[in-house]
């Protein structure tokens, strides 16, 4: 029984995987450089657009992204970086702010998955370690509870996946409109790492935090 609940658990997690990997993996573990930083791409979007009611924070730390409609907030490396990862994950939570007040409810379930997928992995992981140093639980049952945990996150991202899209794809289609960076290979290098993170994300944040650079 435990080795079903295994498998079936695992079903999810190695899908979510493949498609990262085919998707997602490729644009994030061999990022561009552009020209300018984000800092400086953020200000001129935010200007172009007429939206300099937004502001932007820089915090010393930041595991998953927070979000609400006046304000990004993003990681103090991103300030100065010009890697292409950097940029189109501020981008990306660029796009949920803008349409934070049509889709709170939906963005609000998507960043809850993608935090769920950092704590849960990891909760459970300690929970089986305690249980392992105590000796109360047979090692299929602790082998089943991770695999268990890593199944329900995997699916949850599944479920969400559309919102994240939907948002990298909103801001892929502005920037293209826009034209705010100076050559068309940096807007291609952009967009296409901003279409690619949505599938990378499938791998649960713990797990993903492993496998890119930044």
């Amino acid at each position: 029984m435990w080795k079903l609940v295994i498998l079936l658990a695992l079903a999810p997690f190695v899908g979510a995987c493949i498609c990262a990997n085919l998707f997602g993996l490729k644009a994030l573990t061999q990022p561009s450089k552009l020209s300018c930083d984000v800092d400086t791409l953020l200000n001129k979007i935010l200007s172009v657009m007429d939206r300099t009611n937004i502001s932007i924070h820089y915090v010393k730390r930041q595991t998953w992204p927070r979000v609400n409609q006046h304000t990004i907030e993003l990681p103090q490396q991103y300030r100065n970086s010009k890697s292409s990862i950097h940029h189109a994950r501020a981008c990306l939570t660029l796009s949920y702010t803008l349409l934070y007040q049509e889709h709170q409810e939906a963005i609000d379930w998507r960043l809850k998955t993608i935090k769920t997928g950092y704590l849960l992995p990891l909760f459970t992981l300690l929970i089986v370690a305690f249980s392992f140093l105590i000796g109360k639980l047979p090692g299929i049952i602790m082998i089943a509870s991770l695999t268990l945990s890593l199944g329900i996150t995997s699916c949850l991202l599944w479920w969400s996946l559309r919102v994240e899209r939907d948002a990298a794809h909103h801001m892929a289609s502005r920037i293209e409109k826009l034209r705010v960076l100076p050559r068309l290979r940096e807007e291609e290098a952009l967009t296409e790492t901003l279409k690619a993170l949505p599938w990378a994300s499938l791998i649960p944040g713990v797990f993903l935090k492993l496998t890119t650079k930044g």
